[in-house]
């Protein structure tokens, strides 16, 4: 006998069979011996055990199943809605059902370009039941991110600005700029092939890509500086961040690329830049690092024969995991549009 009726049950794993409203379920043909019992309904807690079975004797098993939690269930195609319930953000994946304890309680959804949508519900023991969000996007709200991502950018705080895009692109998913901060942000995730995507639509677009390195500067050859290489469709721009750089800004137009290349060894790893520029007949060479690379001192000694030993120092480059990878996308893109430009590319390998 099982409360409420209606139930399902299921005896080691066979078929389940249903139970009646009130009356006794009967089941008959059951060998000898311990069996497991499972009995389960909709809205409320499953119940597990087993049941000891002697030939010839009726077992009687009476089971009164629990109230399971109440739920509800939403969704949203809206990217980055949340739910707060009773003042308490709901973490976890946008529009998992949510369990809540029975009674009345206040749903608050919003999302970054939203204005909030607060609904009161009152939800019974093991309820489970629907919730629309009624979320809609706030033309306001889109211009606030689209001044503060124009902001970022102006700074060159990369890290905001791509944040920012990545909530735009669901909602202008061709706008030149938002583009331009998606694609920096996979730059900065070391998403090699998405930045190289979504790098060539922001240019094409006419956006440019703030993309931040390091170098090393002449002067101050034994420490790497933060900068920030600067992608157009025609131009590229090195712009180092520190007053103290003997290099200054520098620009030059995508045609002047003779190479670019990612070299790597035992003690550095950079993205070389050959560049021609105008009325030059020598190349003028660019090593760029990733921004996460450091310099430390490395000292080596060698040895002739047991009688001469030299005892010498220099830098060694600590760099990311990922940083050739990172940096081998920005080389495939400037190729790309070197390639372009000229119809040709020296050494773009």
């Amino acid at each position: 006998r099982v409360q409420p009726g209606g139930s399902e049950i299921v005896i080691d794993n066979g078929p389940p069979k249903r139970t009646g409203s009130t009356e006794t379920t009967r089941i008959n043909g059951i060998k000898p011996g311990k069996h497991s019992v499972i009995v389960r309904k909709d809205g409320f807690r499953e119940w597990t055990g087993s049941v000891n079975m002697t030939a010839g004797e009726e077992t009687r098993l009476e089971v009164t199943l629990r109230p399971g939690p109440s739920v509800i269930e939403w969704d949203s195609s809206l990217p980055g809605t949340t739910l707060q319930v009773d003042g308490k953000e709901v973490n976890g994946v946008v529009g998992e059902p949510v369990e809540l304890s029975p009674g009345r309680h206040e749903l608050v959804f919003g999302c970054p370009v939203c204005l909030p949508m607060r609904q009161e519900i009152s939800i019974s023991p093991g309820e489970r039941r629907a919730v629309e969000p009624g979320l809609a996007v706030d033309p306001a709200a889109i211009e606030t991110l689209r001044s503060s991502l124009a902001r970022a950018r102006e700074h060159s705080d990369v890290r905001t600005s791509s944040e920012v895009g990545k909530v735009l692109v669901s909602y202008l998913p061709e706008d030149p700029s938002v583009l331009a901060a998606v694609a920096e942000g996979h730059f900065l995730d070391d998403r090699a092939q998405d930045f190289l995507e979504i790098a060539q639509r922001a240019i094409g677009a006419g956006a440019d890509l703030r993309l931040p390195v390091r170098h090393r500067d002449t002067k101050l050859a034994t420490t790497l500086e933060d900068s920030i290489l600067t992608i157009t469709a025609t131009t590229i721009a090195f712009a180092p961040l520190h007053e103290a750089c003997s290099w200054g800004s520098q620009s030059f137009p995508v045609t002047a690329v003779g190479s670019a290349l990612v070299t790597e060894d035992e003690a550095s790893l950079w993205l070389v830049l050959q560049v021609l520029m105008a009325g030059e007949k020598k190349p003028e060479t660019i090593r760029l690092a990733d921004r996460g690379s450091e310099l430390e001192a490395a000292r080596k000694e060698k040895s002739f024969g047991g009688v001469i030993a030299l005892r010498y120092t220099g830098r060694n480059m600590i760099s990311r995991q990922a940083a050739r990878s990172s940096l081998a996308s920005v080389r495939d893109l400037i190729a790309i549009l070197a390639s372009r430009s000229t119809g040709r590319f020296g050494e773009a390998n």
